[in-house]
């Protein structure tokens, strides 16, 4: 009745699980009567560990050049003033710029 319906779905489930061990097992070839699954998920852990650090070092490897690639330019003594007026103003810009460029170089 349900204890044995429940006893039959254990079973199934048991079955199964063994079912998906052997697979694991042979995936990775290994012996299934020897090989423990412990063992296999702890070698993959460590490897998506390894992953995941890798990846970090990485970002911060990006994150560092794209510090150093962003060009500082000094403010010059004619940039400081704050009457500038407007053609004065696309002067300090393009100078700016061809001195960003020259750095870049």
């Amino acid at each position: 009745s349900e204890a044995k319906k429940t006893l039959e779905s254990v079973s199934e489930t048991i079955e199964r699980a063994e079912g998906t061990t052997e697979k694991l097992c042979s995936y990775f070839a290994e012996d299934s009567k020897t090989c423990q699954t412990s063992f296999i998920f702890q070698v993959l852990l460590k490897f998506f560990l390894q992953i995941n650090s890798s990846r970090e070092a990485l970002a911060r490897k990006q994150q560092s050049l794209r510090k150093k690639s962003f060009v500082r330019v000094p403010i010059s003594d004619s940039e400081k003033t704050n009457d500038l007026d407007e053609s004065s103003i696309r002067q300090v810009v393009i100078g700016r710029r061809s001195r960003i460029r020259a750095n870049q170089t």
